[in-house]
């Protein structure tokens, strides 16, 4: 699996040999990022695709030196456990 990050379009994607399997929008505003929406595609769901799409947006987030926060509950629930540093 191989996740990319579109900045220009505010999107993490999730790809494996070319199909896409999911993603993750976000807004920035001021210097928080808003993660607020992920989709798995039905066929992939249970093979950790949402979690690693979690897991590059935090990345990018502490990279960048922003705070997160995130309106997906999905995401919320993934930063509250293993990125509370970067919550805002």
């Amino acid at each position: 699996m191989e996740i990319t990050h579109h900045q220009e379009r505010k999107v993490f994607i999730a790809t494996d040999n070319g199909k896409k399997l999911g993603e993750m929008t976000y807004t920035l505003q001021g210097g928080t990022v808003n993660f607020n929406h992920t989709f798995v595609d039905p066929a992939a769901r249970g093979l950790g695709v949402a979690g690693e799409l979690v897991a590059a947006g935090a990345k990018f987030v502490g990279e960048a030196g922003y705070k997160a926060k995130a309106s997906c509950s999905y995401a919320d629930k993934v930063l509250k456990r293993s990125y509370p540093q970067l919550l805002e």
